[in-house]
Protein backbone atom coordinates (compact mmCIF):
# COMPACT_ATOMS: atom_id res chain seq x y z
CA UNK A 1 0.00 0.00 0.00
CA UNK A 2 1.24 3.57 -0.57
CA UNK A 3 1.32 6.22 1.27
CA UNK A 4 -1.04 9.27 1.09
CA UNK A 5 0.45 12.31 0.23
CA UNK A 6 -0.54 14.75 2.74
CA UNK A 7 -0.28 18.71 2.29
CA UNK A 8 -0.12 21.18 4.67
CA UNK A 9 -1.15 24.52 4.77
CA UNK A 10 0.21 27.76 6.45
CA UNK A 11 -0.94 28.96 9.46
CA UNK A 12 -2.05 32.49 8.93
CA UNK A 13 0.36 34.01 10.86
CA UNK A 14 3.11 32.34 8.54
CA UNK A 15 1.72 33.43 5.14
CA UNK A 16 -0.70 35.53 3.17
CA UNK A 17 -1.20 33.30 0.56
CA UNK A 18 -1.21 29.07 1.14
CA UNK A 19 1.10 28.23 -2.57
CA UNK A 20 4.28 30.52 -1.22
CA UNK A 21 7.48 28.92 -1.16
CA UNK A 22 9.61 28.45 2.01
CA UNK A 23 13.35 28.75 3.17
CA UNK A 24 14.44 25.79 5.36
CA UNK A 25 16.61 26.76 7.85
CA UNK A 26 17.42 24.84 11.15
CA UNK A 27 17.91 25.46 14.43
CA UNK A 28 21.60 24.54 14.54
CA UNK A 29 21.95 27.34 11.84
CA UNK A 30 19.99 29.72 13.87
CA UNK A 31 22.38 28.49 16.96
CA UNK A 32 25.84 28.27 15.64
CA UNK A 33 28.51 30.98 16.05
CA UNK A 34 28.69 32.01 12.62
CA UNK A 35 24.86 32.94 12.68
CA UNK A 36 25.31 34.66 16.01
CA UNK A 37 28.59 36.50 14.68
CA UNK A 38 26.40 37.98 11.42
CA UNK A 39 24.78 41.02 11.31
CA UNK A 40 21.19 41.33 11.25
CA UNK A 41 21.30 42.34 7.20
CA UNK A 42 23.35 39.41 6.27
CA UNK A 43 21.15 37.10 7.77
CA UNK A 44 18.42 38.68 5.79
CA UNK A 45 20.27 38.55 2.37
CA UNK A 46 21.29 34.96 3.23
CA UNK A 47 17.29 34.15 3.57
CA UNK A 48 16.49 36.19 0.29
CA UNK A 49 19.45 34.23 -1.67
CA UNK A 50 17.81 30.48 -0.15
CA UNK A 51 14.71 32.18 -1.57
CA UNK A 52 16.19 31.52 -5.29
CA UNK A 53 16.88 27.68 -4.36
CA UNK A 54 14.80 25.35 -6.27
CA UNK A 55 16.13 22.07 -4.72
CA UNK A 56 18.92 21.49 -7.44
CA UNK A 57 20.74 24.71 -7.58
CA UNK A 58 22.88 24.66 -4.58
CA UNK A 59 25.91 25.65 -6.64
CA UNK A 60 24.05 28.23 -8.85
CA UNK A 61 22.85 31.10 -7.05
CA UNK A 62 23.45 33.94 -9.20
CA UNK A 63 23.44 37.55 -6.85
CA UNK A 64 24.59 40.58 -8.00
CA UNK A 65 24.86 43.71 -5.50
CA UNK A 66 22.17 45.27 -7.03
CA UNK A 67 19.90 41.86 -6.63
CA UNK A 68 20.73 41.50 -2.96
CA UNK A 69 20.19 45.24 -2.08
CA UNK A 70 16.54 45.09 -3.58
CA UNK A 71 16.05 41.75 -2.22
CA UNK A 72 17.30 42.71 1.45
CA UNK A 73 15.98 46.24 1.17
CA UNK A 74 19.54 48.06 1.81
CA UNK A 75 21.77 49.98 -0.18
CA UNK A 76 24.88 48.46 -2.87
CA UNK A 77 27.78 49.17 -0.19
CA UNK A 78 25.86 47.51 2.57
CA UNK A 79 25.28 44.84 0.31
CA UNK A 80 28.87 44.18 -0.28
CA UNK A 81 29.64 44.06 2.76
CA UNK A 82 26.76 41.51 4.03
CA UNK A 83 28.12 39.20 1.03
CA UNK A 84 31.49 39.20 2.42
CA UNK A 85 30.55 38.66 5.95
CA UNK A 86 28.50 35.53 4.26
CA UNK A 87 31.42 34.37 2.99
CA UNK A 88 33.47 35.36 5.44
CA UNK A 89 31.31 33.11 7.86
CA UNK A 90 31.18 30.18 5.90
CA UNK A 91 27.59 30.81 4.57
CA UNK A 92 28.44 30.97 0.70
CA UNK A 93 31.21 30.26 -1.48
CA UNK A 94 31.86 32.58 -4.85
CA UNK A 95 31.54 29.71 -7.80
CA UNK A 96 32.50 31.93 -10.56
CA UNK A 97 33.46 35.37 -10.11
CA UNK A 98 31.51 38.41 -11.97
CA UNK A 99 31.84 40.86 -14.89
CA UNK A 100 31.12 44.27 -13.90
CA UNK A 101 31.54 45.89 -17.54
CA UNK A 102 30.31 42.54 -18.98
CA UNK A 103 27.19 42.61 -17.41
CA UNK A 104 27.76 39.10 -15.73
CA UNK A 105 26.65 37.94 -12.31
CA UNK A 106 28.70 36.58 -9.53
CA UNK A 107 27.72 33.17 -8.75
CA UNK A 108 27.49 31.52 -5.81
CA UNK A 109 27.33 28.50 -4.25
CA UNK A 110 25.67 27.75 -0.33
CA UNK A 111 28.44 25.80 2.05
CA UNK A 112 28.65 23.87 5.10
CA UNK A 113 32.12 26.06 6.32
CA UNK A 114 29.82 27.50 8.80
CA UNK A 115 29.97 24.36 10.82
CA UNK A 116 33.17 24.89 11.40
CA UNK A 117 33.53 28.75 11.99
CA UNK A 118 34.62 30.10 15.05
CA UNK A 119 35.03 33.75 16.02
CA UNK A 120 38.18 34.99 16.23
CA UNK A 121 41.00 36.48 14.09
CA UNK A 122 40.29 34.39 10.69
CA UNK A 123 37.46 36.26 10.10
CA UNK A 124 39.07 39.61 11.25
CA UNK A 125 42.63 39.44 9.35
CA UNK A 126 40.65 38.14 5.87
CA UNK A 127 38.37 41.84 6.71
CA UNK A 128 41.75 43.57 7.52
CA UNK A 129 43.22 42.43 4.38
CA UNK A 130 40.80 43.16 2.06
CA UNK A 131 40.76 46.45 3.43
CA UNK A 132 44.55 46.89 3.31
CA UNK A 133 44.49 45.26 -0.67
CA UNK A 134 42.00 47.76 -1.82
CA UNK A 135 43.44 50.41 -0.06
CA UNK A 136 46.54 49.81 -1.53
CA UNK A 137 45.17 49.43 -4.81
CA UNK A 138 43.32 52.29 -4.22
CA UNK A 139 46.49 54.77 -3.45
CA UNK A 140 48.52 52.97 -5.32
CA UNK A 141 51.25 51.89 -2.24
CA UNK A 142 51.88 49.34 0.17
CA UNK A 143 53.58 50.01 3.49
CA UNK A 144 57.15 48.80 3.93
CA UNK A 145 56.20 46.68 6.96
CA UNK A 146 53.53 44.96 4.94
CA UNK A 147 56.07 42.52 3.32
CA UNK A 148 53.29 39.55 2.31
CA UNK A 149 50.52 42.27 1.18
CA UNK A 150 53.27 43.95 -0.96
CA UNK A 151 54.60 41.06 -2.52
CA UNK A 152 51.13 40.20 -3.46
CA UNK A 153 49.75 43.36 -4.30
CA UNK A 154 52.77 45.37 -5.67
CA UNK A 155 52.72 43.64 -9.08
CA UNK A 156 48.87 44.99 -9.55
CA UNK A 157 49.95 48.42 -8.27
CA UNK A 158 53.14 48.48 -11.16
CA UNK A 159 50.67 47.53 -13.82
CA UNK A 160 47.68 49.83 -13.11
CA UNK A 161 50.66 52.72 -13.09
CA UNK A 162 52.18 51.46 -16.28
CA UNK A 163 48.69 51.44 -17.88
CA UNK A 164 47.59 54.71 -16.57
CA UNK A 165 51.42 55.93 -17.92
CA UNK A 166 50.16 54.46 -21.49
CA UNK A 167 47.19 55.79 -21.74
CA UNK A 168 47.95 59.28 -20.44
CA UNK A 169 51.29 59.19 -22.90
CA UNK A 170 53.50 59.82 -19.71
CA UNK A 171 57.00 58.56 -19.95
CA UNK A 172 57.38 59.38 -15.73
CA UNK A 173 57.85 57.28 -13.34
Amino acid sequence: MSRKKTTSEFKPFESRNPADRHVRITESMIRSAAWRDLRGTAAKLYVSMRLRYNGNNHEDIKCSFRFAAKAAAITTVTAQNCIDDLILHGFIEIQTPGIFNGHVSTVYKFSNAWHSWQPGTKGINAKIMKRSVTMAMKSGKCLKSDRPLRLMIQPLIDLKAKLKREMTGSTEL
